[in-house]
């Protein structure tokens, strides 16, 4: 189980909008809510990812469960161009790379290879690799265009802005900036 919702009960002022919802789901299952406009389908979805608190009920998630969520609203940073709101789901594995080039700069202005200052450059250094390795640094940027050419995006679109990009093709972006992050269980409400 990925998730269990058992009783979930929220209210907005005394108008009960969700009463005694009940369900789970299991890995690898698909499941689409439909309903009328206003009905909560929105509001359940923040429900489970924790966006928003319920009166009664509870909601459980397997261990470690990665929830990625991809609201109505698309939430990209309409400044940036595409591959830095991309790279932006990688911010700590590339502040690791930033960090290793800095300390391969520091050890490259070192001539004494026994002083006790380069052997803590070099341990730092090799931590700083293990961590980067770990997290598949290497293979960031092939990720990163993959993704965006198996959501239809030319390679011509990584240097365009964000805010420049129609409403379908924001809502394809951040689809592809959440399989990046690849979640356990990815809530879409589109």
């Amino acid at each position: 189980m990925l998730i269990s919702v058992e009783n979930i009960t929220k209210y907005f002022g005394a108008r009960p909008i969700l009463k005694n919802i009940c369900f789970s789901i299991e890995p690898g299952e698909r499941i689409g809510l439909i309903g009328a406009n206003g009905c909560g389908k929105s509001t359940l979805l923040r429900l489970i990812t924790g966006q928003d608190s319920f009166e009664e009920g509870e909601i459980r998630t397997e261990r470690d469960t990665v929830i990625g969520y991809l609201a109505q609203d698309a939430g990209l940073d309409g400044e940036r161009t595409v591959m830095e709101e991309m790279r932006s789901v990688f911010r700590r594995v590339l502040d690791c790379e930033k960090e290793m080039r800095e300390t391969e700069n520091a050890m490259a202005k070192l001539t004494d290879h026994s002083d006790e200052k380069y052997r803590q450059l070099e341990a730092r250094y090799a931590a700083l690799n293990d961590f980067f390795t770990a997290h598949d640094g290497y293979g960031v940027e092939v990720r990163i265009r993959t993704v965006l050419g198996g959501m239809g995006f030319p390679p011509a679109v990584e240097t365009q802005i964000v805010s420049s990009m129609s409403g379908g093709e924001k809502t394809r972006l951040a689809l592809a900036k959440l399989l990046l992050e690849a979640p356990d269980l990815l809530i879409l409400d589109v």
